[in-house]
C-alpha cells in the first residue's frame, strides 16, 4: 500500500493527505523529525547512511525521518528510533527542543537521553551502516571534514543552545558532596511507590535542574528530619553509589548532623535492598 503524508499550511494547520512523492505545493508542509540521542558523557549518538542513500551517502547524521499521516511529531520519533536503531524513546527521558522550517517541510527537533550500547542496536540494513557516540569536539571535527551531514547542522545547533539555555547537563553525584543543596520531595514520607507499592520510609525526591546517570533528575533521600516535607534544603554527607545501576542517590541531612554507614543503610534499606551499593563519603 502506498504510505500517506499529511500537509499542512504555513500555519501548521491541516490541510490534506497524499502520497509520499507528491509533489507538495509551494504553500504546503510536510512534517518531519530529527531525534538526537544524548548519554551521559554527553556524547550524541550518530548514524552513518549507507553507500547506496540517495542523499548525503556514507555520511554521518542523526535519527529520523518523515512523519505518516495521523501520526504526532512523537509517534514519528519513536517510529523512526525503533525502525532505524531498535531503540525506543522514553517520553520521560525525552524533550521537545522546536522546530525549524524548511521549504515545504516543518522539522521537529527531539533530544533524548539514553545510555544505549551500541553493541545492542538492530540497525536498519537499508538505512544505516554504522553507528557511533561522538563527543562535541568530534562532531565539530567531521563538520569541517564534510562527514557530517550539512542539512542538519540548524538542527543540532538548536539541540546545543537548548542545553545552553536551560544548563540541564549530566551531572557527578560526588561533586555534591559536603554541600548545601534543595530538594524537591516527589515521594515524601509514607507515599506509596507507584509502580511496586512498597513505602517510602523517608523522604525521597530530587535536585531540579539536574540530570543524573538514568537521564532523570538527581535524587536524594532526606534523612534525620521524621516527617512529610515538600521541599528541604540540607548538606549532602554521602552518596549511595549504585554498583548494578546507573543511578546515584545523595543523603542529605539538616546541616551540622551526621550520620553513619550503618544507620544510612538501615534508613534506606526498603529500597537500596534491591540494589548493589557502596556508601562513598
Amino acid at each position: 500500500m502506498p504510505e500517506i503524508i499529511d500537509l499542512y499550511d504555513n500555519a501548521r494547520r491541516f490541510v490534506c493527505s497524499v502520497e509520499r512523492g507528491t509533489e507538495i505545493p509551494d504553500n504546503l508542509n510536510k512534517i518531519s523529525v530529527h531525534v538526537w540521542f544524548i548519554n551521559t558523557n554527553n556524547e550524541f549518538l550518530l548514524q552513518q547512511r549507507v553507500a547506496t542513500a540517495q542523499k548525503f551517502p556514507n555520511m554521518w547524521g542523526q535519527t529520523g525521518g518523515g512523519a505518516q499521516s495521523g501520526e504526532s511529531s512523537w509517534d514519528t520519533c519513536v517510529r523512526e528510533s525503533v525502525e532505524e536503531l531498535g531503540l525506543k524513546p522514553d517520553i520521560k527521558k525525552s524533550v521537545w527542543v522546536g522546530t525549524f522550517k524548511r521549504p515545504k517541510d516543518f522539522v521537529d527537533v527531539w533530544l533524548v537521553h539514553t545510555d544505549a550500547n551500541i553493541d545492542d542496536l538492530k540497525l536498519q540494513q537499508t538505512e544505516v551502516q554504522n553507528v557511533k557516540w561522538a563527543t562535541l569536539a568530534e562532531i565539530q571535527h567531521m563538520q569541517n571534514t564534510k562527514e557530517f551531514i550539512p542539512s542538519i547542522i540548524p538542527s543540532f545547533n538548536m539541540v546545543l543552545n537548548y542545553q545552553k539555555m536551560t544548563n540541564v547537563q549530566p551531572v557527578n553525584a560526588q561533586d555534591f558532596l559536603g554541600k548545601l543543596v534543595r530538594v524537591q520531595m516527589d515521594r515524601p514520607q509514607g507515599s506509596k511507590h507507584p509502580k511496586h507499592g512498597f513505602t517510602y520510609e523517608v523522604n525521597y525526591g530530587f535536585i531540579p535542574n539536574t540530570v543524573s546517570g538514568d537521564g532523570e533528575e538527581l535524587d536524594a533521600y532526606i534523612l534525620g528530619v521524621a516527617a512529610p516535607l515538600a521541599t528541604f534544603t540540607g548538606r549532602c554527607i554521602a552518596i549511595i553509589h549504585r554498583t548494578n545501576d546507573n543511578d546515584d542517590k545523595l543523603v542529605v541531612v539538616p546541616d551540622g548532623q551526621n550520620l553513619t554507614n550503618e544507620y544510612i543503610e538501615q534508613k534506606t534499606a526498603f529500597q537500596e535492598q534491591w540494589f548493589k551499593h557502596t556508601i562513598i563519603r
